[in-house]
């Protein structure tokens, strides 16, 4: 399987391809070129990084930026890409357009889009097209949590890479995510809103997670820093309660003393094991080894 793979870099990117640890990292991927989707004014790119070894198909994440629907890039997913790979998985950071590019539904459809490539090309990147999951931080949590539960929504589907595969997904993880956007205050909801407005005829009700949400949507799993000031822990509460409202099966931790930016190691841990039980990876166990060897190297060094 890892020489399809080269073979891939070389078709899709013709860059070099970086072997690092237990994974393969490749840059700059074509995964919607602008000269086939009219919707495009430029190629949309992903990074992905996968295990040097694999036997039979991978299960699949695709990792969605943050920085305010207006702000950040897919290189902000390498580390979080890396680490899925470590743990067995194809692991996608990918590019869509910002506010300043286009408004909503924009975005929904770039993410989507890189869900279908996934598919259409699953023999070839060794991908198991029946095990994709997608997650993303901040704003990128809401942009995955809003394509997870519209995967039956054809206006949010849009029609990037042709409407043939399916943009479903098995779960959905929200790091720190706005969830609840429309409670945003300051500069976060200037910057919401200059996004979901984009279009003056678009309502507001289109642009949230909740409006989709239904009893046939995938998991979700909501990580969140107990002191979050740019997405507050109350939203990420009101939201579950609409979860259970609607009978959407989800998973929450609250991450004592930290904020927006969750930097403790060990939080993620829960992650994982959510992403691992739907997807069949085992990134929870590679970075549980990583933070002993960490913490017994620590140790050593005192």
């Amino acid at each position: 399987m890892f020489p399809s793979l080269l073979l891939l870099a070389v078709t899709f990117m013709q860059n070099p391809v970086e072997v690092k640890n237990n994974h393969v990292l490749m840059r700059a991927i074509d995964f919607a070129p602008a000269d086939a989707n009219q919707e495009l004014s430029r190629p949309l790119l992903m990074d992905v990084a996968f295990p040097t070894k694999t036997k039979e198909g991978l299960p699949a994440i695709i990792f969605v930026h943050g920085g305010g629907w207006s702000n950040g890039k897919r290189q902000d997913g390498s580390r979080y890409i890396e680490l899925f790979a470590e743990g067995g998985y194809f692991a996608a950071t990918i590019d869509y357009r910002l506010s300043r590019e286009a408004g909503f539904p924009a975005a929904v459809h770039d993410c989507k889009a890189a869900i279908r490539f996934l598919r259409t090309n699953a023999n070839s990147l060794g991908v198991d097209p029946n095990r994709i999951g997608i997650i993303g931080v901040s704003a990128g949590g809401h942009l995955a949590t809003l394509v997870g539960c519209s995967a039956d929504n054809t206006y949010l589907n849009g029609a990037i890479n042709g409407r043939d595969e399916s943009t479903e997904v098995v779960c959905i993880g929200s790091i720190s995510g706005a969830v609840r956007p429309q409670n945003s205050t300051g500069n976060g909801k200037k910057m919401y809103e200059a996004w979901a407005l984009h279009d003056s005829s678009v309502e507001l009700a289109l642009t949230l997670p909740e409006h989709y949400l239904d009893k046939n949507d995938p998991p979700i799993y909501l990580l969140c820093g107990e002191k979050d000031m740019v997405c507050p822990l109350k939203d990420a509460e009101s939201f579950v309660q609409i979860l259970k409202s609607k009978a959407v099966p989800f998973e929450m931790s609250v991450i004592p003393n930290q904020g927006h930016q969750i930097s403790e190691p060990s939080a993620y841990v829960g992650l994982l094991s959510f992403l691992d039980k739907h997807l069949g990876g085992h990134a929870e166990t590679s970075f549980e080894e990583f933070l002993e060897k960490r913490e017994t190297s620590g140790r050593g060094r005192k």
